[in-house]
C-alpha cells in the first residue's frame, strides 16, 4: 500500500482555516462588478426579488426618490433603471411575489391602502399595467402564484367565496375565480401548488373529504377531487404539514395519512387508482416524520430530527425498493449536539449541512450532497474549529441556480467567500470580501452566463452587483498534490485545487521521457474527485502520470496498480496499469475528449483491483478546430507511413519536431487555421531524426504543420502561446 504524511495533529486541529486561506490566497480571482448605483452614495437601495423572464432580470429597488418599485436590468448601468413609478412619491408600491409566466412577469404591487394590485409587465413603462385590483381586509394576501401553460394560477380570498383557487390571462375579464371549492364563505384554503404534466395539483378542503389531493386544468367543471386519501372528513393531509407536492421520476410524491398507516409517503399519477401508499416506513399506526423535504430530477429526500444526537435521511425514486434510509448521522464522540439543516437540490444532486457543537472541542460546520446512495453522500467541505469554541463557522443560505449550488461559507477569520459545487468538491467562486460585505445569498439570480445578486460597499451601500461565471475559456492546468509550478515550455499549472478526497505524496528521483521532471514527482493519490469550472463546451482534457512508487519506493512494477478513470461520468481508464504502460518513473500521458453539459468538469478516480488510483497533473484544453492547408494538391496526398511528434505542444519560442527518417529529407510548411502559409521551410535539422523551427514570432493561436518526404505527408497540430 502506497505510503503517504500527516500535518501534525495539533496543526491539523488548531489551524485548519490557516491552510485554506493559504489555498485561496494563491488563487487570482476575478472580482465582482457593480452594475449600477441605484441610490446614489453610501445610501442602500437594497435590490430585491430577483426574477430572469429571459433576457432580462427583474428586481425591486429604491432609489431614493420613488420609494421601492419595479426595476430592470440588462447587466449594464444604462440598461438598469426603473420600469414604472406605480405610487408616486417616496413611499414606493413595494412590488412582491414577482413571478415569470412565459417571459410575462406577473406581481403585485400596494397602489392603495385599500388593498392590493395585480399587475403585469414586458419590461416597458407603457406595458407594465393594472390586471385586477382586489380588496382584501386584514392581512389576507393574494399567494402561491404558480405559472401552468403560460395561465397564472394562485390562492385568493373574497369575502363571498373565502379563499379559494384562482387563475389570471393577464386580463382584468380572465382573471377569475377556478371553482368555489368548499362553498360559501368557508375556505378550501388551496396549498402547494404544483405543475404536473401541463395540469395545476394542489392540497385543497371542500368541507365533505377533509384536506386531500385536487387537480385543475383551469376551469370549474375540470377542477375535481383525485382521491379521498382518508375517507369522510378526515385529513389526508396533515393541516400542520406543508402539502408538499413534489414531482419525481414521472410521479407526485407527498406525506400523507390514510387513517391506518399513519402519516407515511404516497405517490400519484394523477388518477384515482394510482394514487397509494408507497412506503410504510412506520409499520402500523405510526407516522414516519417527515420535516426539510428537498426533490431533485430522480428522488425526493427528507430528514428526521431523532434526538439531539442523531438526524436521519431519507430518500425515495418513487418505488417501495428505492424508498428507506441513505444514512444516519451523529456526532463521533460524546456529548456534542448535531443538526441537520439546508437541504437544497441542485441538479440529480441533494446538499444539506450539519453541524456539530461542544464546550469540550469547539464547532464542526460540514456541507454535504448526496446522491441517494450511502457511498454517494460525501462532503464537500468542512469548516472546523477545534479550539475556539465560539459558533463562528457557519454555511449560509443555500441556493440551486441552473444545477449548481451556490452558497457561502463564513469564517470570522477569513472571511466569507462565495462558492459554487457541482458535486465533485467546491469552487472558489470570488472573493466577497474585496471591500463587499452582506453579499445576499437569496438574490443569486443566473442570467446568461453571469450571476446577479445584492451585495454592500462601504462606498455605494447595498446595491446591485453582477459575477461573470463563463469568460472565454482558454486552458486550466494543475500540479495534482503540488505547488504552482511552471514548466520548460511556460506553461504555468496551478497548485492542486478543486479537489475532494484522496492524499498528497512527493518523491526526489528523477523522472524519464520528460524535461519536467518536478511535475510528475508529486501527486494525488486514493479515490478523489476534482470539479473544474470550464464552462459548457467540448475539451481536451490530458492526465499526467508516473509510477514514482511500486518499483521505486517498494518492490513491484506492472500489475501492483491498476485503477479506473471517469470524466463527466463515463468511464476512460479501466483497470489503468501505469508501468504496465510506461515502465517505472517514467512520464506518461493520457489525452481524451469530453463534453461538458453544467459548466464543470467532473472527474473522478476510482479504485480497481489493485493499490489505489494516482495522478501527477491535469491539463484542460479547448480543442483546436480543423481546418484546410494552402497550397495542398488538389489530388489526395499519401499519408506519410513514417509517424512524427512535436514537442512542446503547446509551444512558447521553440518547437522540436522527431521523425523516424533523417531530419534533412524533409519539407514543411505552418499554416493557421484559416489555410494563410505563416512558414516555409523555416527549420533547421538539429539531429539526424530531430528538426527544430523558431515560432516565436507566431501570433497565439491554433497551427498545422505539414511535414513532406518522399514517403507521403503527414500534419500535425500545436499551439502556440
Amino acid at each position: 500500500m502506497q505510503h503517504h504524511y500527516h500535518f501534525p495533529k495539533m496543526l491539523r486541529f488548531a489551524f485548519p482555516w490557516l491552510a485554506a486561506w493559504l489555498l485561496m490566497a494563491s488563487i487570482t480571482l476575478a472580482q465582482p462588478v457593480l452594475v449600477k448605483d441605484i441610490n446614489p452614495g453610501a445610501a442602500n437601495s437594497n435590490p430585491a426579488l430577483l426574477v430572469n423572464t429571459g433576457n432580462t432580470i427583474f428586481l425591486v429597488a429604491d432609489d431614493g426618490s420613488t420609494g421601492r418599485e419595479l426595476w430592470k436590468s440588462d447587466g449594464t448601468p444604462e440598461g438598469t433603471r426603473l420600469v414604472k413609478d406605480i405610487t408616486p412619491g417616496a413611499s414606493g408600491s413595494s412590488p412582491h411575489n414577482l413571478t415569470n409566466v412565459d417571459g410575462t412577469l406577473f406581481f403585485l404591487a400596494n397602489r392603495n391602502s385599500a388593498g392590493v394590485t395585480l399587475w403585469k409587465s414586458d419590461g416597458t413603462e407603457a406595458g407594465t399595467v393594472v390586471v385586477r385590483e382586489f380588496a382584501l381586509p386584514g392581512d389576507y394576501s393574494l399567494r402561491d402564484f404558480t405559472n401552468v401553460n403560460g395561465t397564472l394560477f394562485f390562492v385568493n380570498y373574497e369575502n363571498t367565496s373565502g379563499m379559494e383557487l384562482w387563475k389570471s390571462d393577464g386580463t382584468m375579464e380572465g382573471t377569475v375565480l377556478v371553482k368555489d371549492i368548499n362553498p360559501g364563505p368557508r375556505w378550501s384554503a388551496p396549498s402547494g401548488l404544483v405543475n404536473y404534466n401541463g395540469t395545476l395539483y394542489f392540497v385543497a378542503d371542500n368541507g365533505t373529504n377533509g384536506r386531500e389531493l385536487w387537480r385543475s386544468d383551469g376551469t370549474e367543471s375540470g377542477t375535481t377531487l383525485v382521491k379521498d386519501i382518508n375517507p369522510g372528513v378526515a385529513n389526508g393531509f396533515s393541516p400542520l404539514l406543508s402539502p408538499n407536492l413534489n414531482v419525481v421520476n414521472g410521479l407526485i410524491l407527498f406525506p400523507a395519512n390514510d387513517g391506518i398507516s399513519g402519516l407515511e409517503l404516497w405517490k400519484s399519477d394523477g388518477t384515482t387508482e394510482g394514487t397509494e401508499l408507497l412506503n410504510d416506513l412506520t409499520p402500523g399506526a405510526g407516522s414516519s416524520v417527515f420535516s426539510r423535504l428537498a426533490s431533485t430530477d430522480n428522488a425526493l429526500f427528507w430528514s428526521v430530527n431523532v434526538s439531539y444526537r442523531e438526524q436521519l435521511l431519507y430518500k425515495s425514486d418513487g418505488t417501495p425498493a428505492g424508498t428507506g434510509l441513505v444514512r444516519a448521522f451523529g456526532p463521533p464522540r460524546p456529548g456534542p449536539t448535531i443538526g441537520l439543516t439546508g437541504l437544497t437540490s441542485a441538479g440529480n444532486l441533494v446538499y444539506f449541512t450539519t453541524s456539530i457543537y461542544s464546550p469540550s472541542f469547539g464547532k464542526e460546520e460540514r456541507l454535504w450532497r448526496s446522491d441517494g446512495t450511502d457511498s454517494g453522500t460525501t462532503t464537500v467541505q468542512t469548516l472546523a474549529s477545534y479550539y475556539d469554541t465560539s459558533p463562528t463557522l457557519i454555511f449560509t443560505i443555500l441556493k440551486n441556480v441552473n444545477g449548481v449550488l451556490y452558497y457561502t461559507a463564513f469564517d470570522s477569520r477569513v472571511g466569507s467567500q462565495l462558492r459554487r459545487s457541482s458535486g465533485s468538491g467546491s469552487v472558489l467562486v470570488t472573493d466577497i470580501n474585496q471591500g463587499l460585505t452582506s453579499v445576499s445569498i437569496a438574490t443569486l439570480t443566473y442570467i446568461n452566463g453571469t450571476l446577479y445578486y445584492a451585495a454592500t460597499n462601504a462606498a455605494t451601500g447595498n446595491e446591485l452587483y453582477k459575477y461573470t461565471l463563463t469568460p472565454p475559456f482558454t486552458a486550466l492546468r494543475l500540479n495534482a498534490g503540488g505547488p504552482a509550478y511552471k514548466a520548460l515550455d511556460s506553461r504555468t499549472f496551478e497548485a492542486d485545487n478543486y479537489v475532494t478526497g484522496g492524499n498528497t505524496y512527493i518523491v526526489s528521483e528523477e523522472v524519464a521521457s520528460t524535461d519536467d521532471d518536478e511535475l510528475y514527482r508529486t501527486e494525488r493519490w486514493g479515490e478523489f474527485s476534482y470539479g473544474l469550472l470550464t464552462g459548457k463546451g467540448t475539451f481536451r482534457v490530458t492526465l499526467h502520470f508516473a509510477e514514482t512508487y511500486w518499483g521505486n519506493i517498494a518492490e513491484g512494477g506492472v500489475g501492483s496498480r491498476r485503477f479506473n478513470v471517469d470524466i463527466e461520468g463515463t468511464r476512460q481508464l479501466t483497470e489503468y496499469d501505469i508501468a504496465a504502460e510506461a515502465g517505472v518513473l517514467t512520464a506518461v500521458q493520457k489525452t481524451f475528449t469530453v463534453t461538458v453539459t453544467d459548466d464543470t468538469l467532473n472527474l473522478d478516480f476510482i479504485k480497481g483491483s489493485a493499490d489505489w488510483p494516482k495522478v501527477s497533473a491535469i491539463e484542460v484544453t479547448s480543442p483546436a478546430p480543423t481546418a484546410r492547408l494552402a497550397n495542398t494538391a488538389s489530388h489526395t496526398e499519401e499519408k506519410m507511413k513514417a509517424s512524427a511528434a512535436v514537442y512542446p505542444n503547446p509551444a512558447t519560442h521553440r518547437l522540436v519536431v522527431t521523425l523516424s527518417e533523417p531530419a534533412d529529407r524533409v519539407a514543411t510548411q505552418v499554416a493557421d487555421v484559416t489555410g494563410r502559409t505563416r512558414l516555409q521551410n523555416a527549420h533547421r535539422a538539429v539531429a539526424q531524426n530531430q528538426l527544430e523551427m523558431n515560432v516565436a514570432a507566431l501570433p497565439s493561436g491554433v497551427y498545422l504543420l505539414r511535414l513532406q518526404t518522399k514517403q507521403g505527408t503527414q500534419v500535425l497540430r500545436f499551439v502556440k502561446q
